[in-house]
This record gives C-alpha cells, sequence and structure tokens, in this order.
C-alpha cells in the first residue's frame, strides 16, 4: 500500500521539508527506526509504500514536536508544533517579568 503524508507547521500552515514520515506495524516509543519510511520535499510531501500492515505513523524533525498516530487511510495530514518558538516565547515572558519587577 502507498501512503501520502502532508506535513505542515502548524502555525503557519506552510509545509515542511525535511521532517522523517515512518510506518510501522506497532506504536513506537520514541522516534521510529523500523518500518518503511521517507523523507518530506520541498512542498512537505512524502509517499511511504509498504507491504505490511500498517497500524501506526510518526513524524519527526528537528525544532518540532514529534508527532505519533494511528493511520487513518492512504492520506496522513499532519500539522506539526515548533518547540523553539514555544521555548523562545517563554523565555522573553520570563525576561518581560524580571525588567518589570
Amino acid at each position: 500500500a502507498i501512503y501520502t503524508f502532508y506535513v505542515t507547521d502548524a502555525l503557519t500552515g506552510l509545509p515542511i521539508q525535511g521532517a522523517q514520515c515512518a510506518i510501522t506495524d506497532r506504536q513506537p516509543l520514541i522516534e521510529s527506526r523500523e518500518g518503511a519510511g521517507a523523507v518530506t520535499n520541498e512542498q512537505g510531501i512524502a509517499e511511504v509504500n509498504t507491504t505490511f500492515p500498517s497500524h501506526h505513523y510518526s513524524v519527526y524533525k528537528a525544532g518540532y514536536e514529534t508527532v505519533r498516530g494511528t493511520v487513518p487511510g492512504a492520506q496522513i495530514n499532519v500539522a506539526m508544533t515548533p518547540t523553539t518558538g514555544v521555548l523562545g516565547l517563554r523565555v522573553l515572558r520570563r525576561v518581560l517579568r524580571c525588567i518589570r519587577g
């Protein structure tokens, strides 16, 4: 079966290039390194062709929270949340609190 991933940034809606997409026969506990996989292109699209029964997927990209889930069908839409922006916002809030006293 062929599964098509459409990976975007959850905040901007823009496609994410270079995300590692994997289909596995079990729910991975860490970033998936087994099963069938592919990397998204500049449009945020990756196709994974696998012959084993697929139940779960994972999508990993540095700077984003890893997304895991149950395969919903041949098309898998994934919106990834940035981790760097969230941390930066928390630091900025603390700095502003210190300045204000």
